[in-house]
């Protein structure tokens, strides 16, 4: 399918003021997949819907795209708020094939169910105006925004094949804190119906890459170890030597990126023993 906006060859960056609306992301149906009340969520946050004229979102096409070829997507959700691709990720991306689209203004500020229905509107919008591979769409984030795609990508895997989790991440179940003894983290959302589960479970690939240092280490290391106990097949633990709570370097978003576009029958090799 041609795209909705003229590119010229050598401008592949483009602001959407005009996103299709996913069908999944109204507010009433976020929180109804993901088991929140809507009394809850309206005394934790005012904002209980959002109007998709007033939002915008920063969309990158490799060059090499030209339609004759099914592309992948990758979805951003930055912590600050910023959609726009940065030099790190574009190499990255224009290697892989795949279609940066970010949300401006999703950022940690924003209330959680409006960030996840706008990166479900950031995939609608490439799905619907790009020719792509609907096993290579993607949804990935930086500490809040890792977090984000954590839910999003469980929660909604009928849109994302995979996430990429970058030092922050959630689970669907109470896990014990590993570096608190005797202590739990609780569930910050539940798991989608049982047969999207079982899809996320035997086809997702999902990635958790945390520093050496990072806060919050030792909560993705547990919520991979859990991701594996639930019987998920695809997944990846990377822990950077010496990083604190940042972004990693180049070669480390490489590896994450390799191992979500791996064949889908490809599982991952385990070489220890599952964490307590």
């Amino acid at each position: 399918m041609a795209p909705s906006l003229a590119l010229a060859a050598d401008d592949t960056f483009a602001q959407i003021r005009s996103a299709q609306r996913s069908p999944h992301s109204a507010i009433p149906h976020v929180a109804k997949r993901l088991a929140w009340s809507m009394d809850v969520m309206r005394d934790t946050a005012p904002e209980m819907e959002y109007d998709l004229a007033n939002e915008s979102f920063e969309l990158y096409v490799p060059k090499t795209y030209d339609g004759a070829n099914n592309y992948g997507v990758f979805v951003f959700v930055d912590p600050g708020g910023s959609g726009r691709i940065s030099p790190v990720w574009r190499e990255l991306v224009d290697k892989h094939k795949l279609i940066w689209i970010g949300p401006n203004g999703a950022g940690n500020n924003r209330a959680t169910w409006v960030r996840i229905g706008l990166a479900l509107d950031a995939a609608e919008h490439v799905r619907s105006n790009y020719r792509i591979n609907p096993r290579r769409v993607y949804v990935g984030g930086v500490s809040g925004g890792g977090r984000i795609s954590s839910i999003s990508a469980i929660g909604f895997p009928e849109v994302f094949a995979g996430g990429l989790y970058i030092v922050g991440c959630n689970f669907y179940r109470d896990l014990p804190a590993t570096d608190q003894p005797g202590t739990f983290r609780p569930k910050l959302f539940s798991p989608p119906p049982a047969k999207l589960l079982s899809q996320a479970k035997t086809q997702g690939r999902y990635v958790f890459l945390t520093g050496e240092t990072d806060i919050n280490r030792h909560e993705t290391k547990a919520n991979e170890a859990g991701y594996r106990r639930d019987g998920f097949r695809n997944t990846l633990y990377l822990e950077v030597p010496g990083m604190g709570h940042q972004l990693p370097g180049p070669e480390w978003l490489e590896k994450g990126l390799s191992f979500l576009d791996a064949m889908p029958h490809q599982k991952r090799r385990q070489s220890k023993p599952l964490d307590p």
